[in-house]
């Protein structure tokens, strides 16, 4: 396959609470989303890059 076409469908956070940190570095956080109609078209096409 050479090419792909995505649809990256929007949210929109409702709600977002920061609740401290993990053992590992990441946030952990509460949230409430609803998605939305709106969306980005993404194309990825494969080089093959010769050296």
């Amino acid at each position: 396959m050479q090419n792909i076409s995505l649809r990256a469908n929007a949210k929109l956070n409702l709600f977002l609470k920061i609740n401290g940190i993990t053992n590992f570095g990441y946030h952990d956080m509460t949230m409430i989303n609803q998605s939305i109609s709106l969306y980005d078209d993404i194309k990825i096409k494969k080089m093959i890059i010769k050296v």
